[in-house]
């Protein structure tokens, strides 16, 4: 689901890698993510593949709060422990 507008938020390498990260460290599956967050799989697998041309800035800060990590986080291009 691509999005458009001020709202829009680039799904970067880093994003995916930081929400791979996080997913792996505590041990969720996408279908995990799914009911934490309300958003579907196909939409959640497409945010990790890469494969999303962007990303509103409201679905990132909802798989951050999922994940237990800000948005901040999710973005850092060298996150510690990476």
């Amino acid at each position: 689901m691509a999005a458009s507008g001020s709202d829009a938020f680039p799904t970067g390498q880093a994003v995916v890698r930081n929400i791979r990260r996080l997913l792996e460290g505590k041990g969720m599956s996408l279908e995990d993510l799914a009911r934490k967050t309300g958003y579907p799989v196909t939409l959640l697998d497409e945010i990790v593949s890469g494969d999303s041309a962007g990303l509103k800035l409201t679905v990132l800060q909802d798989i951050a709060v999922a994940l237990g990590a800000d948005a901040e986080e999710l973005t850092e291009i060298d996150p510690k422990g990476a």
